[in-house]
């Protein structure tokens, strides 16, 4: 799920806050956020949800190769092969 901060300091669609380096000057802004298009966005997504995918692909992968590694040697202790 998506996760971030919800940012109120949106002005005219564009994200930004006065830096803390700038407290004298209340006039300078610096910009937080850059406009990401919904298109770039989509692959980012899905770069994110391969990558975790491929994780949980690896982890499961292990187990079971741990799993079977164990069936054997039960099965190897048990019959005495």
């Amino acid at each position: 799920f998506a996760q971030g901060e919800l940012q109120t300091n949106v002005i005219g669609g564009k994200d930004f806050f006065h830096s803390e380096l700038y407290k004298e000057d209340s006039a300078t802004v610096v910009p937080v956020n850059y406009a990401v298009s919904p298109h770039e966005l989509t692959l980012r997504l899905h770069q994110v949800i391969q990558s975790r995918l491929e994780g949980r692909v690896n982890t499961y992968a292990l187990l079971l190769n741990l799993l079977i590694q164990e069936s054997c040697n039960v099965k190897i202790c048990n019959f005495g092969i």
